[in-house]
């Protein structure tokens, strides 16, 4: 099966009046259908300006991006802002069909992105201001309606815990110009397939260990 996004030497930069900033640099990774992918590096290293290129918002220096078709796209940022559903044509950037919505909760916002029926979704940070049971909760309810409706997703946060528990493939970056340092897949058995149970078992332990002797 092809890939449902695909990435190849993807840079970005920033410009300012007198030079160039590189922000990302010859990114390269594939994306399959129902797959979550968590991505996660230092501070500051273009996490989320990754989400913004994927998304169409910002135009890469260089490099490609494929997609399988018309790819519908909801993306959920930091700060509780949905952009309404969008779709980027393969290896073209289309920009913004709509503006932003209007704030709201981050819930709110949460289960309205799935509602507008995205093939892929961005999250950036989306757990990161909550408080700790409620983190806990709404990532796994957010996990859960992912898997019963077999959706795509990115998830960018600083949290390595979050990733661990979230995805099923960590992407660590380096610092900034961002390049993948590893990738490492994550496996739990059948009988933890939250967040919540993940975080209970061994393995939880042993994958923020691996994840940290990477950074």
């Amino acid at each position: 099966m092809d890939p449902l996004l695909s990435l190849t030497n993807l840079c970005c930069s920033y410009s300012n009046a007198d030079k160039e900033l590189p922000v990302l640099s010859d990114i390269s990774f594939e994306l399959r259908s129902g797959e979550i992918l968590a991505v996660v590096g230092p501070s500051g290293c273009g996490k989320s300006t990754l989400l913004s290129v994927i998304a169409g918002m910002l135009l890469p220096s260089s490099g490609q991006i494929s997609t399988a078709g018309d790819l519908v796209i909801g993306f959920l940022r930091q700060k509780g802002a949905l952009l309404e559903w969008y779709r980027i044509h393969q290896n073209t950037f289309t920009g913004l069909r709509s503006g932003p919505k209007m704030w709201m909760s981050k819930r709110a916002a949460l289960i309205d992105s799935l509602i507008s029926e995205p093939e892929l979704l961005l999250l950036d940070e989306v757990f990161s201001s909550l408080d700790y049971q409620t983190r806990l909760e709404l990532c796994d309810r957010i996990h859960q309606k992912i898997r019963r409706e077999k959706k795509t997703a990115i998830l960018v946060t600083h949290d390595l815990a979050e990733a661990v528990s979230f995805s099923d493939r960590i992407l660590i970056l380096s610092p900034r110009p961002a390049a993948v340092a590893a990738e490492i897949p994550i496996v739990f058995p059948d009988t933890a397939q939250t967040p919540s149970t993940r975080r209970n078992t061994a393995a939880f332990t042993d994958y923020l260990t691996a994840i940290w002797e990477k950074f």
